[in-house]
């Protein structure tokens, strides 16, 4: 409970001891005062320039309200570190559209090079699911998956399937992370989506923080396009300036965990201001931990592929069971461990303890006609 919302408790219990010590305090601060006084009547500059100091200071906090003064100063004063750190890739104007919108698209940032490696990497692990039957810790598989026609939805904990792509999480997309969460940079996860031509990988409406809530909202998911996003095959789409928005529980009535925002709550979010996130091979979308997204489905020929890698501030600590860990979780690809915690002062909603219940992936969890943890 933050400490406005202690006094806007009713019938609250133990007012009898607090109030009386409250009361003690205000008297001694009001003998500090008197005494500040007497000192600043001495010295005139002195006392000048702490008027100047508390008129500024209280116009700042009247304007704003008390409470927002303090958090959201935190939380600017952390964007503004940000920002004021050179950046390795980005520019300027980038990190600042990543701020305001909760999400950016970056064009040509991966090399040729690199497109054709994931490429070939994710193609043998295609091929490779012909001889697997059902969903376990490497593939998460559709409904019509068979040894013939293979139906990947998801290729799970993706840095541990092949040298090759944590080998790319510490390249480039590590830089761009670096540049939005900040020189300390902490790997949390990755995963490879495939969207299939036609409706069955159509993600519905959501958030991803609330899924693996961390101390602070840093956290930044890198989409690697490996092949040419265009409206037809089902881009992702963002909501801009969500981030700045509530979170979402992503729980139904029943309490149980579905992956996406409820049909109540998003008639609080301006959908129709969604911004398709296309562009060619090489292009990275990077979208902030709260803003809202999702995507329609793949109305072309060919399957959609896209890695995700997932990044933290350094100082960003994880305070549930994490949903889908990789053996390199928590390691450090920027700068240096932290030696404090960066603690955001907004709720989050709480997940499913996924040490207990065991987590898929979101088609799994969005999926309507099969429970994530039957």
């Amino acid at each position: 409970m933050r400490f406005s919302d202690f006094f806007q408790v009713s019938n609250f219990p133990y007012a009898g001891k607090f109030l009386p010590k409250l009361y003690n305090g205000i008297h001694k601060l009001k003998n500090i005062f008197l005494q500040l006084v007497c000192v600043f009547l001495k010295k005139p500059l002195l006392s000048i320039s702490l008027l100047v100091f508390l008129y500024v200071f209280c116009c700042r906090v009247l304007s704003m309200g008390f409470l927002s003064f303090f958090e959201n100063g935190l939380l600017t004063m952390r964007k503004e570190d940000i920002l004021n750190v050179a950046p390795r890739v980005l520019t300027d104007r980038q990190r600042e559209e990543y701020f305001e919108r909760g999400f950016l698209t970056i064009t040509d940032i991966v090399s040729e090079a690199w497109v054709e490696k994931l490429q070939s990497t994710s193609q043998k692990f295609l091929r490779a699911s012909a001889s697997v039957k059902e969903s376990g810790d490497t593939y998460d598989l559709g409904p019509n998956h068979t040894n013939i026609k293979p139906h990947v939805r998801r290729l799970k904990a993706l840095v541990d399937r092949d040298p090759i792509f944590w080998d790319f999480a510490r390249s480039i997309p590590a830089d761009i992370a670096a540049d939005l969460v900040g020189p300390d940079v902490k790997f949390h996860s990755s995963k490879l989506n495939y969207k299939w031509p036609g409706a069955g990988e159509l993600v519905k409406w959501h958030q991803d923080i609330p899924a693996w809530p961390h101390t602070n909202y840093s956290l930044v998911t890198l989409g690697v396009y490996l092949e040419d996003i265009t409206e037809d095959n089902g881009p992702l789409v963002c909501i801009p300036g969500s981030q700045l928005g509530p979170i979402f529980s992503h729980m139904d009535d029943a309490n149980q965990w579905i992956g996406s925002i409820s049909t109540e709550d998003l008639l609080k979010v301006e959908l129709a201001d969604g911004i398709k996130t296309v562009g060619g091979a090489g292009t990275v979308v990077a979208i902030n931990c709260r803003t809202i997204h999702g995507s329609g489905s793949n109305e072309s020929q060919k399957v959609r592929s896209l890695p995700l890698y997932v990044y933290s501030s350094a100082d960003a600590f994880p305070w549930m069971a994490q949903p889908t860990p990789t053996s390199k979780t928590g390691h450090i690809v920027r700068g240096a461990p932290a030696k404090l915690a960066h603690l955001d002062a907004s709720y989050c909603p709480v997940p499913p303890d996924w040490e207990k219940v065991g987590y898929n992936s979101i088609f799994a969890s969005q999926d309507p006609t099969k429970l994530e943890h039957s």
